[in-house]
C-alpha cells in the first residue's frame, strides 16, 4: 500500500488523498452501489466513519451541501472541532443556523500536541447530553483518528485496537508523530481521566 508522511509535498500529498477516495469509491460503487457509504464523500462527509453507533461519528469538516444533510440527518446535537485553525466560517454559520453546539479543541500547540485537550475532545462526545455528536477535523484522517484513538483508551479498549483503527483510517499517510502521539497517551490517561468532561462552546 502507498503511504504518505510529514515530507511528502503537500500537493503531492493531497493529490495522492484524492486517488484515495477516487478508488474507494469506484469499490464501493461496484461492489454494493445501493448504499449511501458507497458513494464516499460525493454524498458523505470525507473519512466519514460511525466510532459509536447512534452516538459518536468522525470525519472531515463539511464542505459540500451534502456533507451539511448528513449532519442533519444524522441529528447531530454537537460538532466536536479539532481542526488545525479552528472551524471554517461555513462550519461557523451552519452550527449557529441549526442550534448545534459547536466544541473547539486545539491539539497543537507550539507545535507539539496538547493531550490534555485531545482527552477533552473525547470526553466531550463521550458525554450523554452531547449525542449524537460528530468529530471532526479537516480531512477527517488525523486529528479527528487521534481523539477517536483517545475516545477508545478511555472506554476500555487496547492500545493495539486504538492504533490499528487509527492506521487504517488515516491511509493512506498514519503519521509516525500521531502514533507516537497515541502510544504516550495510552500510559498517560490514567491521570488525566478525571478532568472535566467538556468544555464551554465557543
Amino acid at each position: 500500500m502507498l503511504t504518505v508522511d510529514r515530507s511528502t509535498p503537500s500537493p503531492l500529498r493531497h493529490a495522492l488523498y484524492a486517488l484515495h477516495h477516487a478508488t474507494g469509491i469506484a469499490r464501493g460503487i461496484c461492489s454494493q452501489p445501493l448504499l449511501r457509504s458507497s458513494w464516499g464523500l460525493l454524498l458523505n462527509l470525507p473519512c466519514f466513519g460511525v466510532v459509536l453507533p447512534g452516538r459518536v461519528y468522525r470525519g472531515g469538516s463539511p464542505r459540500a451541501a451534502a456533507h451539511f444533510q448528513q449532519v442533519l440527518d444524522l441529528g447531530i446535537k454537537t460538532l466536536i472541532c479539532v481542526r488545525y485553525g479552528g472551524p471554517s466560517r461555513e462550519l461557523r454559520h451552519f452550527a449557529a443556523m441549526h442550534g448545534i453546539s459547536l466544541q473547539i479543541f486545539e491539539l497543537n500547540r507550539g507545535g507539539s500536541y496538547d493531550l490534555q485537550a485531545a482527552t477533552r475532545a473525547a470526553r466531550a462526545a463521550l458525554d450523554s447530553r452531547a449525542q449524537p455528536a460528530l468529530i471532526c477535523c479537516d480531512g477527517g484522517r488525523h486529528h479527528a483518528g487521534m481523539v477517536v484513538a483517545l475516545l477508545r483508551l478511555l472506554t476500555g479498549r487496547t492500545l493495539e485496537e486504538a492504533l490499528a483503527e487509527y492506521i487504517l483510517l488515516a491511509a493512506p499517510s498514519p503519521f509516525a508523530d500521531n502514533v507516537l502521539f497515541i502510544a504516550r497517551a495510552a500510559g498517560e490517561l490514567p491521570a488525566l481521566a478525571a478532568g472535566p468532561t467538556t468544555s464551554p462552546p465557543r
